[in-house]
């Protein structure tokens, strides 16, 4: 079944979202270690933007000791039936839905429809963030590195 992949910073709130083939652990796997690398390469020096990763308890994150050792990162997981434990991402999910209601199928949205979606996100000034985008707040973030 479809889904979507939603990973978010929590300092600057920057949001990557993907559209996934299934929920299977070793495609989440793939699509995360490819986000957050990309994430990483963004820095200018060798200190690690990604500090640690924050999931629940789902079957999809059941690779996570390989997703920590290739990023070098603390991997944390929320108690369950606590999404409180990662209240950006449940906030993100908040918000996509107000543009992808929950039980609309995800096969009739494209990838580049979704990655639309992420960029409106991302240039969505918050007030969490002094009225900047996420965008802004992580090129911000970037270059202190």
């Amino acid at each position: 079944k479809t889904a979507l992949s939603v990973n978010v910073e929590r300092k600057t709130r920057y949001t990557l979202i993907k559209k996934v083939r299934n929920k299977k652990a070793k495609t989440k796997e793939k699509t995360m270690l490819k986000d957050l690398k990309m994430l990483k390469s963004c820095s200018k020096s060798k200190k690690p933007i990604i500090k640690s990763v924050t999931a629940d308890n789902g079957s999809e994150n059941t690779n996570h000791t390989k997703i920590s050792k290739t990023l070098k990162t603390k991997y944390y997981f929320c108690h369950s039936y606590a999404s409180w434990e990662k209240g950006a991402v449940e906030n993100m999910i908040g918000r996509i839905r107000a543009y992808i209601p929950k039980g609309t199928s995800l096969t009739m949205y494209t990838s580049q429809q979704i990655q639309w979606l992420e960029n409106q996100l991302n240039n969505t000034p918050r007030k969490c963030l002094n009225y900047q985008t996420p965008n802004e707040a992580m090129e911000q973030e970037v270059n202190k590195y």
